[in-house]
């Protein structure tokens, strides 16, 4: 029985080591390498996945001789996920503010529909239509 444990302890840590690069290593590297020279227009861009991280600022910035900054893999995660954060909260606050605009509409609906009808049977519209 422990051997079976310390088996399924292995292959959950497999899975886990490529879950982790998968979604932290490659996704939000790749996320940062495009997002952050967009939003910085050309001025900063993304170091190498695996570079080494030497002579960066405690920010993860470094100034390279073109007079570019070059920020480091390990913050470009952090840009990458707090992309990702943010998209989550404009989606978000997008559907509730949907969601409020749909629920006045349908009360103002409902709130002339019937001053509508009573109009309609006071001209006599309705046996027109």
């Amino acid at each position: 029985m422990k051997k079976m444990g310390l088996a399924f302890d292995a292959v959950a840590g497999v899975v886990l080591n490529i879950l982790d690069l998968l979604i932290f290593e490659l996704f939000l590297h790749r996320t940062a390498r495009v997002v952050v020279p967009l939003l910085s227009l050309g001025k900063i861009q993304v170091q190498e996945i695996y570079a080494e991280d030497i002579a960066f600022n405690w920010l993860g910035l470094k100034r390279m001789p073109s007079d570019h900054l070059l920020l480091s893999s390990s913050m470009s995660k952090l840009a990458g996920v707090v992309f990702w954060f943010l998209c989550l909260a404009i989606f978000l606050l997008g559907t509730r503010v949907c969601e409020s605009l749909h629920t006045a509409l349908h009360c103002a609906k409902s709130c002339i529909r019937p001053q509508r009808d009573r109009m309609h049977d006071f001209f006599g519209f309705r046996d027109w239509v």
